[in-house]
């Protein structure tokens, strides 16, 4: 994405969406791209896109992770339990292609759909009515024809075959990632941290989506067909008012007018805005700074360990050049821990993770520097380790 930008950089943004989706049509069928670039320019110039980033970014959880009733909720959606039974968790470079991860954001997008279309925020009642529905099986099953479809039975096979899926190749893989590559450069204008980890979330939708396209088809390799039916089906769910599959009566009878305007969205969303911004605003604020200081401290004292006192300690010499060995090593020792923990956690859901990877390239210059003058004052300390123990 960015290669386009810096080989064009007097095209729009829509330009450069356009530019790639030209090229992918010189290498894939034109029927499919053609479809699939209709339902995305309908989705924009319908400001359906817009209106789902902005529920997205004042988005609110109708049942946070504290609420009483949230596993009970939970409980509800078979194809939850399904997920967290069969799927695994943990996600790694060696972990399998469709996992936990890919599932977790399925329902909230969900739930962020139907409230676009309601024009509200969500209700624990609402939530609990879109778990106890079967919406979410016939999505997995039916795909672009979730609509149609009437057996929504799902079990653990189906599942297991999901974990055992691969690439068929490294061109079906590029496809996925440049469609998504594609599509932001339509729906944003410009591309922030609100609309990065709007992207993220959608890619793995979309993974799983694909996924579901292969085990439909009884793969075991995921092909561009695959990749184009999810795509398929993530456009048609987005402009699709949910509440006739949940037991309740569509919010508006034409489809064109589901997407709410900016002066109509919901007046309790347009209430609550400014106090949700506000807060996590020092949500925000507090939690980095307790959370950047904390991490500092606790890599710092590492390097403070082993970058200094002991590799000095072992190697003796003077203050100058206990204080380089300490600098330096200290220095790779913390540089070392921060990479691995970004590598172990950049899919955990929390927070504090959030904070961290949004600000990673500061945080690390300051522990990196930081880091570097303690391991030097831990240099002059295995120093005098050295004279007083040798």
């Amino acid at each position: 994405m960015v290669s386009f930008k810096k080989l064009f950089p007097d095209m729009s943004r829509r330009d450069l969406g356009n530019y790639g989706m030209d090229k992918l049509k010189k290498e894939y069928d034109d029927n499919f791209l053609s479809d699939l670039s209709a339902d995305l320019l309908f989705l924009v110039d319908n400001g359906y896109y817009s209106s789902l980033l902005d529920v997205f970014i004042n988005w609110e959880e109708p049942v946070p992770i504290s609420h009483p009733e949230t596993e009970a909720i939970a409980s509800k959606s078979n194809l939850i339990q399904l997920a967290r039974d069969n799927l695994k968790h943990s996600h790694s470079k060696t972990s399998d292609l469709i996992d936990y991860n890919s599932f977790r954001f399925f329902y909230p997008f969900l739930e962020m759909i139907w409230s676009m279309h309601l024009e509200k925020q969500l209700t624990v009642s609402d939530v609990e009515r879109l778990f106890s529905s079967n919406i979410g099986e016939k999505i997995v099953l039916g795909l672009d024809n979730f609509d149609l479809i009437e057996e929504t039975e799902l079990d653990s096979i189906f599942f297991d075959k999901l974990t055992k899926l691969k690439w068929e190749d490294k061109k079906t893989k590029k496809l996925y990632k440049e469609i998504n590559n594609i599509i932001a450069y339509y729906i944003f204008n410009n591309y922030g941290i609100n609309e990065s980890s709007f992207s993220v979330r959608m890619e793995e939708i979309i993974l799983f989506l694909i996924g579901c396209s292969a085990v439909k088809e009884n793969n075991n390799e995921i092909n561009a067909n695959n990749v184009f039916c999810a795509y398929k089906t993530w456009f048609k769910l987005i402009k699709t008012d949910l509440s006739i599959f949940i037991g309740l009566e569509t919010s508006n009878t034409n489809l064109t007018n589901l997407v709410p305007s900016k002066e109509s969205f919901s007046e309790d969303l347009v209430n609550t805005k400014e106090e949700s911004n506000n807060n996590e605003i020092w949500r925000g604020l507090i939690a980095g700074m307790f959370s950047s200081f904390f991490l500092v401290l606790y890599l710092d004292m590492w390097g403070f360990i082993f970058g200094g006192i002991i590799t000095t300690y072992i190697t003796g010499g003077n203050y100058k050049i206990g204080a380089r060995n300490g600098f330096i090593v200290g220095s790779v020792v913390i540089l070392s821990l921060i990479i691995f923990g970004m590598v172990l956690f950049q899919k955990v859901n929390t927070m504090f993770v959030n904070l961290f990877t949004e600000s990673s390239g500061l945080l690390i210059l300051v522990a990196f520097v930081l880091g570097g003058f303690i391991s030097a004052l831990g240099g002059l300390i295995g120093i005098k380790l050295n004279r007083i123990f040798k």
